[in-house]
């Protein structure tokens, strides 16, 4: 898991140094497939992970119905697993 950790945060950091959009950003797949992953595993993270997690999870609530079906299964349960209440939790 500290790859895939290390991995989110890289990513959120190029987000930031690149100056992309990030209102309008939406998670590619392994962003997706690592939340569901990651709501597994309930250790302490470090604040710059947290920031990035609460961040990518934000986005996939925002944008969960530009999804397909299988990655809306993903989206519901990683976005409930960290404790959001989000649209896709009801109307999946």
């Amino acid at each position: 898991m500290n790859y895939c950790d290390n991995r989110i945060v890289e990513d959120y950091n190029i987000l930031e140094e690149r100056k992309i959009d990030k209102i309008n950003h939406y998670p590619d797949n392994f962003t997706i497939q690592y939340l569901y992953a990651r709501s597994y595993f309930k250790y302490a993270v470090s604040d710059e992970l947290a920031e990035a997690n609460k961040y990518y999870t934000g986005q996939l609530k925002k944008f969960w119905t530009n999804y397909a079906l299988f990655e809306k299964r993903f989206d519901r349960d990683g976005i409930k697993s960290f404790g959001r209440n989000s649209n896709c939790v009801k109307y999946y």
